[in-house]
């Protein structure tokens, strides 16, 4: 099933990416799973395709975390 990401998902998802980096997506989704209500939701492999389509979403955008 699809989960539907909200601004508040987005965001704890970049702030994971900063701290943990785009090596360390169990890292990433572990962070998220315990922030958020809906663990189950966020594995490795969807937090790095959101992650992507993020990246899509926001390139040439100075606003997205360009340090990661």
């Amino acid at each position: 099933m699809m989960m539907k990401w909200g601004s508040w998902e987005e965001l704890l998802l970049g702030g994971a990416v900063v701290r943990h980096g785009t090596q360390h997506w169990t890292a990433v989704a572990a962070e998220l799973r315990y922030r958020t209500v809906s663990p189950d939701t966020f594995t490795p492999e969807v937090c790095e395709a959101k992650y992507q389509e993020l990246l899509k979403r926001y390139s040439g955008s100075e606003n997205w975390f360009e340090g990661a």
